[in-house]
């Protein structure tokens, strides 16, 4: 694909377990931060975790229930942003420490030392907060939402999709400006 896929493509794909790949490499003056997912993002970001089942199964389960939301724009930009916070860009709690889970964060060296830095403000995970708060594609995340494991993630559709019916999408969360 040529760059940022809209969501009305893109899940359904990935409801498929078809999962479209950037056609182009970020240009020099993009290493830090790609304005649009390139090779580098989903080679190296999303290609190695969707070798894990677990993971893979949770994208298509994920993928499926936001498209019966396609036409309903409030609501599927909720999944859209749940999706940026956890598989985009979310962090994990491990044994060993925080660590990254999101592929825009694993796949740029800049946005990985500045996700385990003290710069984003990082909060627990909440689905209310997720789905509520907005968020930029063209520069770092200032608020970033933390795992506490895999299967917080994989178990957390139903409530997700409940969340997400039975309650008023805004206020939204401003951006956070540093």
């Amino acid at each position: 694909v040529d760059g940022l896929e809209g969501g009305d493509s893109f899940y359904p794909a990935l409801a498929r377990r078809e999962y479209p790949i950037g056609n182009f490499i970020r240009d020099a003056a993009d290493l830090g931060y790609t304005p649009a997912p390139d090779v580098i993002h989903d080679l190296y970001g999303h290609i190695p975790l969707l070798a894990n089942a677990d993971y893979a199964d949770f994208c298509q389960r994920y993928a499926a229930t936001a498209c019966k939301y396609l036409d309903d724009s409030t609501r599927f930009a909720q999944f859209e942003r749940f999706f940026w916070f956890t598989v985009e860009f979310g962090l994990i709690e491990t044994s060993k420490g925080r660590r990254i889970f999101g592929a825009g964060i694993l796949s740029s060296k800049a946005e990985s030392d500045y996700a385990l830095s003290f710069g984003p403000e990082v909060v627990k995970f909440s689905i209310e907060a997720i789905v509520r708060q907005d968020y930029r594609i063209d520069q770092f995340q200032q608020r970033l939402f933390l795992l506490q494991s895999t299967q917080q993630l994989y178990e957390s559709l139903p409530a997700v999709e409940e969340w997400i019916q039975n309650n008023d999408p805004f206020p939204l969360f401003p951006i956070l400006q540093r």
